[in-house]
């Protein structure tokens, strides 16, 4: 009888580690937003940011949803499917091959953040496990191979044709230790050719005007030229991780936010004057998900052995 572990650590206590920690560094973004939001209200400032997104996209959004706002007729995003919550295993092993996925794939939440249930499947003993401790609708997919991990924060004013890149980030992650990722800031690296270089990919959006890419690609020259692939898109809730380069002052981190909310402000007050609906959420619905994981009243994985 082999026996194998639950492939990531979703325990209560290493989810409350991660989300106290991402709160705790988040602390001197976020103070700044009750200004930048002075005249619409905090929870009308995200909705209007992107209005094709519950809130914006804040937390509790699907991530597949986002994806399939974005146009991939360059295929720049990799092959994902949506795996339903309490799927048989017989179900999701079908699903996956008519997708075209093969083992090992990328498994993760449909709605999350902070990396938390993100793991690589190998094997369909791996994929059961977790589907069985799985406690929401999941993604799985394609593993695209690349020598290096960026975030790109995107946005587009409501009366320009273009968008622009406003931060970029190298990100490099322990694979050890999921949670211990560092941020190199790569904003001298900003220029036309690689706001260009996002103009397939969100020609598409017309109702979400902010966010950050997270992608992969072999060096920012291949970015330039539209040789990456986006793993994900993160809605108005999306932090600027180049800020989070050690090497900014504390000033210049400050300043660095404040331009980050100014452009989202610009954002609202353009769809708020051209009248654009938005899709205004319950606060209480949007924040029942990280809630329940971070006070573990949601958070049924664990590193249970199971027996094959």
């Amino acid at each position: 009888m082999k026996k194998i572990l639950a492939p990531t650590d979703f325990s209560a206590t290493s989810v409350r580690i991660k989300l106290l920690k991402w709160l705790l560094m988040t602390i001197a973004y976020w103070i700044q937003l009750p200004y930048y939001a002075r005249n619409v209200g905090m929870l009308d400032f995200f909705s209007y940011t992107n209005p094709g997104l519950q809130m914006g996209g804040v937390l509790n959004y699907s991530k597949i949803g986002l994806l399939k706002k974005l146009d991939n007729r360059l295929r720049q995003i990799p092959i994902t499917r949506l795996l339903p919550h309490k799927i048989t295993l017989e179900n999701a092993l079908f699903s996956i091959k008519t997708a075209g996925l093969t083992f090992p794939f990328i498994i993760k939440p449909d709605i999350g953040a902070q990396n938390v249930g993100v793991a690589k499947i190998d094997s369909a003993q791996e994929l059961e496990v977790y589907l069985e401790f799985a406690p929401m609708d999941v993604l799985v997919q394609q593993i695209v191979v690349a020598k290096l991990e960026f975030a790109a924060i995107w946005y587009r004013l409501p009366n320009a044709s273009k968008g622009k890149i406003l931060g970029l980030a190298l990100r490099n992650r322990d694979k050890n230790n999921i949670a211990s990722t560092t941020c190199k800031n790569l904003d001298f690296e900003i220029d036309a050719a690689l706001h260009q270089a996002f103009e397939p990919l969100t020609a598409s959006l017309t109702d979400v005007f902010f966010g950050r890419f997270d992608l992969i690609a072999d060096d920012v020259d291949a970015i330039r030229a539209g040789n990456f692939h986006i793993v994900e898109m993160n809605g108005a809730f999306a932090m600027p991780l180049q800020l989070y380069d050690i090497s900014w002052s504390f000033w210049a981190r400050i300043r660095g936010f404040s331009r980050h909310w100014a452009i989202m402000a610009e954002i609202v007050r353009q769809n708020v004057t051209l009248k654009v609906v938005a899709q205004r959420g319950n606060i209480l619905q949007v924040l029942r998900e990280p809630l329940g994981q971070f006070l573990g009243r949601e958070c049924r994985w664990s590193v249970e052995r199971k027996s094959f």
